[in-house]
């Protein structure tokens, strides 16, 4: 999150989303908690597409949901981060303060401890089998923790960390498409060892269920922090 590009316009990404400006954010602060509202707020670049994230001061981030289906992020992670996080060989978003719809903006949004730290890129890394091993030692650590009374995958073939199978011929419309950009055999053949696993029959695990480069953070060499746990639930591990 740090060393994050600061940006001046917030592109849309959805057809139902929100407006988010750093002038709403000010007045959210400014209403709700007053002992911020002197700290400089920037909204900076993310990978993200559910969120927008502010850096407020030096300390903090402030992160609001763009669309109703990103709602409720901050309550989850409200809940389970703390109960997680002391157990995690990685660093974990630390949430400090829920924030009330206001404003004219109809969600609940958090603020955050802010976490020191780049998006990961290989360049970043001094030695790319340590990062991966620190991976592996993250998701071995989070599964190994006990997710009684965790969130459930919906109830929706799309959902992260429910079978694959249902998910097959759109896959294989949405490659097809791709063919011209990316070796599609390999991603074919790598989707069909995926259907072909025998299915979970274990205990559900927790599951952080979107680790793309973009939630992984990197400082001084190392990977150091995971974020975005807006896929958190406790299911099939295959899914990490």
């Amino acid at each position: 999150m740090a060393g994050s590009p600061v940006v001046t316009e917030i592109a849309k990404l959805h057809d139902d989303e929100v407006d988010i400006d750093a002038c709403l954010v000010a007045r959210l602060i400014s209403a709700q908690f007053p002992q911020w509202a002197d700290l400089t707020i920037r909204a900076v670049a993310s990978s993200g597409t559910d969120h927008v994230t502010f850096r407020l001061g030096a300390d903090l981030g402030v992160r609001l949901p763009r669309t109703p289906w990103a709602a409720g992020q901050v309550e989850q992670d409200t809940t389970w981060l703390p109960r997680l996080a002391a157990q995690l060989p990685l660093a974990v978003p630390e949430p400090v303060a829920i924030g009330a719809p206001g404003q004219g903006y109809p969600f609940s949004w958090g603020v955050y401890r802010w976490l020191d730290g780049e998006a990961f890129q290989l360049d970043l890394v001094r030695d790319p089998a340590q990062a991966a091993a620190d991976l592996a030692g993250f998701i071995g650590s989070l599964q190994a923790l006990d997710a009684t009374g965790a969130p459930v995958p919906a109830d929706d073939p799309f959902s992260r960390g429910t079978p694959l199978a249902p998910r097959d011929a759109l896959f294989r419309e949405a490659l097809d498409e791709l063919r011209d950009e990316y070796d599609t055999g390999l991603v074919l053949a790598a989707w069909e060892a995926s259907l072909a696993a025998e299915a979970w029959r274990g205990a559900a695990v927790w599951i952080h269920g979107d680790l793309l480069p973009g939630n992984l953070l990197v400082a001084e060499g190392r990977l150091s922090a995971v974020i975005d746990f807006a896929t958190l639930r406790a299911a099939d591990p295959g899914d990490r």
